[in-house]
């Protein structure tokens, strides 16, 4: 962990607490030195091309925005294994939050609302998330009304790239 954590500039940003680790990358909590705002550094562990993912977030971004319930995405740095990537900071993933929380039908509804929006954005730039989970899907806060966003394009991919038969997405989830 530390040599993650060496890579993310230390004369911009102070490491608060790691969020999450996987098996490709771990996200640190971080505070910008110049602004105080928090963010989250999304740090890859292996060697991966991190570049199709960041190219998704920036065409999202640019055309849409803090809109369509898709994380923000701020800015990257170069590592030893890809890109970090820079994200607005989320308190906490869906899974978690409906095992922790009794969730009423208006609350499912608004969740599913959302996530309905964020896919249709993703329909009209002929995406396909590719790795759509509870995980990849994030609470801004705990706090009513319940406002989600879609993380994770490490895996997304235009329509165009797939055919019939063509092996996709995270292997337990196929």
């Amino acid at each position: 962990m530390e040599e993650q954590k060496s890579v993310i500039p230390a004369d911009k940003y102070k490491i608060l607490q790691v969020l999450d680790k996987g098996a490709f990358g771990q996200v640190f909590k971080c505070q910008k030195k110049d602004t105080q705002e928090v963010v989250a550094i999304k740090v890859p562990l292996v060697y991966q091309d991190t570049e199709k993912e960041e190219n998704f977030l920036k065409l999202l971004m640019a055309k849409y925005g803090d809109q369509n319930n898709i994380i923000k995405f701020y800015d990257s740095f170069k590592t030893p294994y890809g890109r970090a990537m820079i994200f607005e900071c989320l308190e906490i993933n869906l899974e978690d939050y409906l095992f922790d929380n009794m969730t009423d039908l208006r609350d499912i509804w608004s969740i599913i609302q959302q996530l309905a929006t964020a896919l249709v954005c993703l329909k009209k730039e002929g995406i396909i998330h590719g790795d759509l989970k509870f995980n990849n899907v994030m609470l801004v806060n705990k706090n009513k009304p319940l406002q989600v966003k879609l993380i994770d394009f490490g895996l997304a991919m235009y329509k165009s790239n797939v055919w019939k038969g063509r092996k996709m997405g995270i292997v337990e989830y196929r």
